[in-house]
């Protein structure tokens, strides 16, 4: 519990010294990715799931949850925890769209 505080304030304070997004990475909708790309997706997802790289991601918003959803830090988290999810998709292969 005390984990998810300390990640919390450090999270409100990176979003206030941070509150605008500038060039956002583009994120395209799922069914509108070619058949390779689509690919490449599952395929970097499957090795995140073998690595356990995507039980760590899914652990941090499960224990995060009750923390994050419904209160003003919601959107600062979810920015991180998308970016965090992209990075280690990329880490994988950095051609996954």
């Amino acid at each position: 519990m005390a984990k998810s505080l300390l990640f919390l304030a450090a999270l409100c304070l990176a979003t206030v010294a941070n509150s605008q997004c500038i060039n956002p990475a583009p994120r395209p909708e799922i069914r509108s990715l070619s058949p390779e790309d689509r690919g490449r997706f599952f395929r970097a997802l499957n090795q995140l799931r073998s690595n356990g790289e995507l039980d760590r991601l899914s652990r941090l918003h499960v224990d995060n949850a009750d923390n994050i959803h419904g209160h003003p830090v919601f959107l600062a988290f979810h920015r991180v925890f998308v970016n965090d999810f992209a990075s280690a998709l990329n880490k994988v292969d950095p051609g996954v769209p």
